[in-house]
């Protein structure tokens, strides 16, 4: 009787934001609060995401955001971390600080009677962080640890490049990724200042999934919440600035190098700024299609780059649906990147001709469907996926019903995207290798000096 009248409350007051388990209900304050009662799982899962995250930290500073994480995860001032960690495992629970783009978020893991204690004390590091110099350099050399390890992969590198350039440091592609210059302007008292602006309870959404009863959670969090003067405010309402929109690269320069001094090898990345369709039939098709163009072993540049004309060992392509961007990556040795640059272009203008038959239809529909399978497995991600949906102003309901769209795209849609979209002539084009062997290769692929532009990473913001 107890759960049929907790139904009947959600039905009558509550928005049912993706599946038939998970529904919104509001703190005292009007603070989404997106839940999904899961029996099975053994400890409740909380996510308090406050909106704003990296995209408000200027590009000269990145990396603040991730060291202010990584001294969060620390535990509060006054308690050791070896102490910290002991009081987590003792209440069975877990507590993880991080930053994105658009949000900054704590998620705390626990059993249902010791979430209370758990949250409380998340909510202490909240208040009284370990800002002292010995934690700030602990997290810093983290986060230089982790710059350096890109650093060493060429195909981290230029992504990191090439996304930030493309899109002009947009904040939606200000993720917390430093970078050697960026890391100089960063110190524990600019660390300190970010945190009220990336923990502003004004913009805080929360969710959570667990066995706990949805209305008992809700009370819970609005009494720890309150007590922590979180929901003093009322609830505020964040703009971001969508960085999805058509745009052609400016000025004469067609392709930029990263240089890289001796390097034997080569990474290409094309980025094509395009207003990608969102949670509608449209984009089901073109993933599809992107999918037939360079999603595995079976995709068109896989088999003519790799397997006919071995060029590459690997070339794939993508779509950036919240940027709105699809893209193509690949790697050669020097004495093969001009062919395979001539390759992918080549590729990408016979596959916008092809015309999709059942068959092939039907093998990328099974692989995006499997992908969508292993995305919804746990409460977890679906949970995160409703919340990340919000964040970014999409449906949660399509991403839950998508393979229902998946079922019922039809060879010519699929056909139709790739006639629409698969056309590198007003691609941003990056290539990371030497520059003193790339250039002499650019010119014979009919690139002017003046097209070409040379960065050292070193510079790179």
């Amino acid at each position: 009787m107890r759960t049929l009248k907790f139904w009947k409350f959600l039905l009558s007051s509550c928005l049912v934001v993706s599946s038939a388990q998970a529904v919104e209900l509001k703190l005292k304050n009007g603070t989404s609060f997106i839940v999904e009662q899961d029996a099975r799982s053994p400890r409740d899962l909380v996510m308090l995401s406050f909106l704003g995250g990296n995209g408000l930290i200027k590009p000269e500073e990145q990396g603040v955001g991730r060291i202010l994480a990584s001294i969060l995860n620390e535990g509060p001032a006054g308690l050791s971390s070896a102490e910290y960690r002991k009081q987590l495992f003792l209440l069975g629970g877990e507590i993880q600080f991080s930053t994105s783009t658009r949000s900054a978020s704590v998620t705390l893991v626990a059993p249902s009677d010791k979430l209370g204690l758990v949250m409380a004390l998340a909510l202490d590091t909240l208040k009284k962080p370990k800002f002292d110099e010995a934690t700030y350099q602990l997290a810093r050399s983290k986060v230089e640890a982790a710059l350096a390890q890109r650093e060493d992969d060429m195909g981290s590198t230029i992504r990191y490049f090439a996304m930030r350039d493309a899109f002009n440091y947009h904040p939606d592609v200000l993720d917390g990724s430093p970078s050697r210059v960026s890391m100089k302007n960063v110190n524990l008292k600019t660390v300190e200042k970010a945190l009220p602006l990336l923990f502003d309870a004004h913009y805080l959404m929360t969710a959570a999934v667990g066995p706990s009863e949805p209305l008992a959670l809700q009370k819970l969090i609005d009494t720890k919440l309150a007590g922590a003067g979180m929901l003093d405010k009322p609830v505020g309402k964040r703009k971001f600035q969508s960085a999805r929109k058509n745009q052609k690269p400016k000025g004469p320069v067609k392709v930029v190098i990263l240089n890289r001094a001796g390097a034997p090898d080569n990474q290409v990345r094309y980025v094509v700024r395009r207003d990608i369709p969102l949670d509608n039939s449209d984009l089901v098709a073109l993933n599809l299609a992107t999918k037939l163009l360079g999603g595995g072993m079976q995709s068109s540049l896989f088999k003519v780059l790799r397997a006919e004309r071995g060029l590459t060992y690997s070339a794939g392509a993508g779509t950036g649906e919240n940027l709105g961007f699809w893209t193509v990556a690949s790697f050669a040795s020097t004495d093969k990147i001009g062919k395979l640059m001539s390759g992918i272009n080549e590729v990408v203008t016979n596959q916008s001709k092809v015309v999709v038959d059942k068959a092939e239809a039907d093998l990328v529909k099974g692989d995006l469907l499997t992908e969508w399978r292993e995305s919804r497995e746990l409460p977890s991600d679906r949970l995160s996926s409703d919340v990340t949906a919000k964040i970014f102003d999409r449906d949660p309901q399509f991403q839950e019903t998508l393979d229902q769209w998946i079922a019922k795209t039809p060879e010519s849609a699929i056909t139709a995207k790739e006639k629409e979209y698969f056309n590198l002539k007003d691609a941003y084009v990056y290539v990371m290798g030497d520059k003193t062997k790339l250039l002499p290769i650019l010119k014979t692929l009919g690139y002017k000096d003046k097209e070409v532009k040379v960065v050292e990473p070193a510079g790179i913001l």
